[in-house]
């Protein structure tokens, strides 16, 4: 459950962050706590720190340095947008049936009890890998394969990710 979950989390993150790795991935932060980053990070990194730290990429890095990046609804959320998701003429946007956020909704709620230890009687009865495997597989292979936005360097590393998700039934 906790790989599926980082799986699903990862092709996310992957599909809205576009070719800026800190732009769209994490939470908006208040302007007050925003000057309050760059204050620290520019009292504490005064070495590292050069140019107009007024410019768009200082703002961010003062972002990158608050670390608060999204959550997992947050980013499906933002998948389905088209806001995100049409980066080239051929992106898709992601579609989430009753079904799979059912699933997702499951994955989620076994996820943080694993987690975040939540100490309980906890066991998974039943169809688990129908229930909520497959369709959070599906969700997956699509986010991983089929939106266009991930742009893998090397052939291998596609190849890779179409292997582990053949491994399982997706019928």
């Amino acid at each position: 459950m906790i790989s599926l979950h980082g799986a699903l989390y990862s092709f996310g993150i992957c599909n809205i962050k576009g070719t800026n790795p800190i732009g769209r991935i994490f939470k908006t932060i208040r302007k007050k706590e925003l000057e309050r980053i760059i204050e620290r990070v520019k009292r504490n990194y005064t070495d590292f720190i050069y140019g107009d730290q007024s410019d768009e990429s200082f703002l961010q890095y003062g972002t990158f340095m608050s670390g608060k990046i999204l959550d997992i609804n947050s980013v499906l959320s933002r998948c389905e947008s088209e806001a995100y998701m049409m980066q080239f003429t051929h992106s898709k946007t992601l579609k989430i049936g009753t079904e799979q956020r059912l699933a997702i909704d499951k994955l989620i709620s076994y996820r943080n009890d694993f987690a975040h230890f939540k100490p309980m009687a906890y066991g998974i009865m039943g169809k688990y890998e129908n229930d909520i495997v497959l369709p959070v597989l599906k969700v997956i292979e699509f986010l991983a394969l089929e939106t266009n936005n991930i742009l893998y360097l090397q052939v291998e590393s596609c190849e890779r990710v179409k292997h582990a998700i053949k491994h399982f039934s997706l019928n």
